[in-house]
């Protein structure tokens, strides 16, 4: 089976307790398996204080949700190119658990004035198809 989660949401809604949760289950339940676990230090934080001083831009957001999911799709061609690349195993499995991505972002965009155009949206939104079809095929 695969994992994959994408955990967005606005502050103090439980992401990160949601996050720790999942961890632990994992733990306990597949504990060979691989996980990737990004949490919001990574994967939003970065570009806090860009939104702080109201200069944070589309790029921004793109070039950092793109660079996240390059770290994501080298995970996954490093299983592709290991002799666990058809294993089914739970073993070989990679487990993906991501605390904020795009969508807080899109956010933060709209809060400094700048809301995603819709150019933006549909990078943005090819972005997430690509997560979904790596999520897809984890195995």
């Amino acid at each position: 089976m695969v994992t994959g989660v994408v955990s967005e949401g606005v502050v103090a809604s439980d992401k990160t307790t949601l996050l720790r949760h999942l961890q632990r289950h994992l733990a306990d339940s597949r504990p060979a398996c691989t996980k990737l676990v990004l949490s919001e230090h990574y994967t939003e934080r970065v570009l806090e204080d860009k939104r702080a001083d109201r200069t944070l831009t589309c790029n921004d957001v793109l070039s950092h949700a793109t660079e996240v999911l390059h770290l994501i799709e080298s995970l996954h061609a490093l299983r592709g190119r290991s002799k666990f690349s058809e294993s089914v195993s739970p073993n070989a499995e990679i487990a993906l658990l991501v605390e904020r991505w795009v969508g807080t972002h899109a956010a933060n965009l709209a809060g400094v004035g700048t809301p995603p155009t819709p150019d933006a949206v549909s990078r943005l939104s090819a972005l997430c198809c690509r997560l979904h079809y790596l999520t897809r095929t984890f195995h």
